[in-house]
C-alpha cells in the first residue's frame, strides 16, 4: 500500500515537472509582441561574463541613439544596449542589478529622459511585459519581479501575470511572429535595424528648444531616482547619466534639469547632450524620425560623440583584432551590409560636414534607359554630387556624378532596362581643407527604366514598410 502511494506521488511529481518544462518552453511566444524586447532579452546573456565596457540601460531612446556595432567598428569598444521600449523608470534599478550579475565592472549608462511623471498600475504592468516576457527563467528574473512589485505596489494577480506571461495572452495565436517561437531575428548586438529608423525623417528644427529653468518633481519620480542612486552607492556601481537630445516641451526640460541637479548633488556625472546637441553634430531638421528618436543618420553622429566621450573619460580600450571578440567583428560585417544601403559613403568615411540645406529633388524623367535627375539650388553650394543605388550596383549608395554650382540636373545614361534606380543629391563646398558635405534627401527619388525603349515610369521614393514596426503604431516611447 505504501509502495503504491509512493508510485502515485512520483507520478504526480513527474507530471508536475513535465508540465513546468512545457509551460516555460511555450510561454515566451505569448509574450509582448515586440522584436527588440526579444532581441535584447536573448542577446545580453550571451555576452561573455565580464567582457563589456559598458551597458546602456533605458527605454527606446537608448537603442534609437546608440548603435553598439558602430561603436565597435570605429572605436573597438563594446557597449551593449539593455533597453526596452517604454521602460518604467522604477525598473532601471532592478534591471541594473540583474545586468551586473554578468557584467559587474561595466560602466552603466542611464538615460535621464525616461524619468517622468508616474504611470497607472495597468500601464506599468504593460510596459514591464516588454522587459520580462522573453527574459530567461531564472532566480534573478523572479527576484526582479519581486522588487518591481514592491516598487509599484503590484497585486498578486499582476505579479502572477508577469511571472507567467501566457496568462493574459492565451488567445494571441494570430499575432505571433516566427521569431517568437524561439528563433533568432538577427545578431546585431542590440544595434537597430527597423525600417522607420533606416528611412524615416521628421523636421524638428522648429520644435527643438533648450530651456535651463527648473521645476519641482513628483515625489514618486524623485523616489525612483533616489532608489537607483542608493543602489549605486551601496554596490559601488559605476554609473553615467545622460540627457539625450529630443524635442521636448519647456516643462519637460525643466523636470529633466531638476533631475540632473539631483544626480550631480549625489556625486554622479551627467552628460547633457540635449543642451549640447551641436557637439554631436545632429541636425534637428534631418536626423530624427520623430520627436524622441534619431534616425540612422543622427544615430551615427550620436554614437561617435558618445564613444569619444567614453574613451576620453573612462579609458575604454580598442579591442578590435583581439582574440575573444570575433563575434563582434562578424556582427559588424553583417550590420554594415545593412547600413550600406542607407548611409552615403562620406558619412561612413567621416568626411567634414557643412550647414548646406538638402537640395529638393524633382521627379526624375526617363527616356528609354536614361534617367535625368533634377534638383533645386542649395544656397552656398559650390557644386553637387549625385548618388545612386539599385540595379547592377545593388543596395549600396555609390557616387555616380558631380556638377558645378550652377548645374541643377544630371543625366544617367545606359542603365539596365526595366530596372529601378534611386538617386539623391548632396551640395558640397570646397577649399584648401578639402570637400565639405551638406544635408541630403535620405530617401531619394526612384525611377524605373523602360523595357525595350517603350515603357516609361518614374516616381518618388517608396515609403518605408512599417508593417512590422511597433513604433509606427506608437509603441516606441520615451
Amino acid at each position: 500500500m505504501r509502495l503504491s502511494r509512493w508510485k502515485y506521488l512520483l507520478r504526480v511529481a513527474a507530471f508536475a515537472l513535465v508540465f513546468a518544462v512545457c509551460f516555460f518552453a511555450v510561454q515566451s511566444p505569448f509574450g509582448f509582441n515586440q522584436s527588440y524586447a526579444y532581441l535584447n532579452s536573448k542577446g545580453y546573456p550571451k555576452e561573455k561574463a565580464g567582457s563589456l565596457d559598458g551597458v546602456y540601460i533605458g527605454a527606446s531612446n537608448v537603442h534609437a541613439f546608440w548603435q553598439p556595432l558602430i561603436g565597435w567598428a570605429e572605436y573597438g569598444i563594446a557597449v551593449y544596449n539593455y533597453s526596452f521600449d517604454a521602460m518604467p523608470a522604477g525598473a532601471v534599478r532592478h534591471l541594473m542589478e540583474a545586468a551586473r550579475k554578468r557584467q559587474p565592472d561595466a560602466l552603466y549608462m542611464v538615460n535621464l529622459n525616461q524619468f517622468k511623471n508616474s504611470e497607472t498600475s495597468e500601464e506599468v504592468v504593460t510596459h514591464l511585459h516588454r522587459i520580462l516576457d522573453y527574459m530567461p527563467v531564472s532566480v534573478e528574473r523572479a527576484r526582479m519581479i519581486g522588487g518591481l512589485a514592491r516598487t509599484y505596489n503590484l497585486t498578486i494577480a499582476e505579479q502572477l501575470e508577469l511571472l507567467f506571461p501566457i496568462i493574459p495572452f492565451h488567445s494571441r495565436w494570430n499575432e505571433l511572429k516566427s521569431w517568437a517561437m524561439g528563433g533568432e531575428i538577427n545578431d546585431f548586438k542590440s544595434s537597430r535595424s527597423k525600417a522607420i529608423f533606416l528611412t524615416g525623417r521628421k523636421d524638428l528644427s522648429a520644435k527643438y528648444t533648450i530651456d535651463d529653468e527648473r521645476l519641482p518633481l513628483e515625489k514618486s519620480v524623485t523616489s525612483e531616482l533616489e532608489q537607483l542612486l542608493d543602489y549605486a552607492d551601496a554596490t559601488g556601481a559605476r554609473v553615467l547619466f545622460i540627457k539625450a537630445p529630443q524635442a521636448m516641451t519647456a516643462n519637460r526640460q525643466r523636470y529633466l534639469n531638476t533631475l540632473e541637479d539631483l544626480v550631480l548633488a549625489r556625486g554622479y556625472p551627467c552628460l547633457d547632450l540635449h543642451e549640447q546637441i551641436e557637439s554631436t553634430g545632429i541636425d534637428p531638421c534631418w536626423d530624427f524620425y520623430n520627436e524622441s528618436h534619431t534616425n540612422v543618420h543622427g544615430s551615427v553622429k550620436y554614437t561617435r560623440c558618445l564613444a569619444e566621450y567614453l574613451i576620453e573619460n573612462y579609458g575604454f580600450a580598442d579591442k578590435r583584432g583581439q582574440s575573444g571578440w570575433e563575434s563582434w567583428s562578424e556582427a559588424q560585417n553583417r550590420y554594415y551590409g545593412l547600413l550600406n544601403g542607407y548611409l552615403l559613403p562620406f558619412e561612413q568615411d567621416r568626411e567634414p560636414r557643412t550647414a548646406l540645406e538638402a537640395p529638393a529633388l524633382g521627379k526624375p524623367t526617363v527616356e528609354e534607359q536614361d534617367v535625368t535627375v533634377a534638383w533645386s539650388a542649395s544656397e552656398g553650394a559650390q557644386g553637387y554630387q549625385v548618388y545612386r543605388k539599385g540595379g547592377e550596383g545593388g543596395s549600396r549608395w555609390q557616387l555616380v556624378g558631380e556638377t558645378d554650382g550652377q548645374t541643377l540636373a544630371w543625366r544617367d545614361s545606359g542603365r539596365r532596362p526595366s530596372t529601378e534606380y534611386t538617386y539623391t543629391v548632396v551640395g558640397i563646398q570646397g577649399d584648401g581643407d578639402g570637400t565639405r558635405y551638406g544635408s541630403f534627401d535620405q530617401r531619394g527619388v526612384t525611377a524605373k527604366t523602360a523595357a525595350g525603349g517603350k515603357e516609361k515610369k518614374a516616381s518618388g521614393a517608396d515609403e518605408p514598410d512599417e508593417s512590422d514596426d511597433e513604433e509606427s503604431a506608437g509603441g516606441d516611447e520615451e
